[in-house]
């Protein structure tokens, strides 16, 4: 039943009745009880998700550390991948210069290409939150797995295009030598020396790796290559290109 003290003003009729205006507030505090308990609820999802972070972010960090153990690695795989491209593609150029005819088809194949290395940058990438490393690695990724297909059609392509074989030849060898400079600018990163990488690369010392440690034999097609690539004013990669 409800009384005059309907209005239960605070505090002269709560003072004089307070069981009595309990009832007649039963709604409100209903209410208030159920934003408490909303309240409660609410710090407590926050509080789990907050906690659920911290562990899937110690997680991650974990698993970039380890990725980042294997990258010099993975990095030396490369370099020793760019070489051997370098050296096999001057043996080809060799053959086709033996004899007026000379075939690759039967007498070369490029080197194996290891397959592991796609596989550990692309994980390593994932992992990684630092923007410069990622176009850093993101850019080795993507030469070497062109250079790898544009090895596998050199002999298939053969018959095609065998004016410009030659020229192809200089092409990729200088490309191999861009993966030299791309694993030599990741190098400190990756062993922990340095927390910073180039954000750009220029083209000088592409060319001089591959004078002095690369080619035999140079003909007019790599100087023409060569050439060409040193005309070119600015640097031949930078971190802006992946943006």
């Amino acid at each position: 039943m409800v009384t005059p003290l309907v209005r239960c003003n605070v505090p002269s009729d709560w003072t004089a009745d307070f069981s009595q205006c309990l009832y007649e507030w039963q709604s409100l505090e209903t209410g208030a009880f159920a934003v408490l308990a909303a309240l409660i609820g609410y710090l407590a999802i926050r509080l789990q998700i907050r906690h659920a972070d911290k562990l899937e972010n110690k997680r991650l960090m974990r698993l970039h550390r380890a990725k980042r153990f294997v990258l010099p690695l993975t990095l030396s795989t490369a370099t020793h991948y760019a070489n051997e491209v370098i050296r096999s593609l001057s043996e080809a150029s060799a053959i086709l210069r033996s004899t007026p005819n000379g075939r690759l088809s039967g007498h070369w194949s490029p080197p194996v290409f290891p397959s592991e290395i796609p596989v550990s940058l692309g994980e390593f990438v994932e992992t990684s939150d630092v923007e410069t490393v990622n176009a850093l690695v993101s850019e080795l990724l993507r030469q070497i797995q062109i250079l790898n297909a544009r090895l596998v059609s050199l002999i298939a392509d053969e018959d095609v295009f065998r004016l410009g074989i030659n020229m192809n030849i200089a092409e990729y060898q200088l490309q191999a030598a861009k993966i030299r400079q791309l694993c030599g600018a990741l190098f400190p990163y990756a062993r922990g020396q340095s927390e910073d990488v180039p954000t750009e690369l220029e083209r000088g010392p592409v060319v001089s790796s591959l004078r002095f440690n690369g080619t035999a034999a140079p003909d007019d097609d790599f100087e023409s290559v060569i050439e060409r690539f040193q005309s070119v004013g600015k640097p031949w990669w930078t971190a802006n290109d992946d943006r």
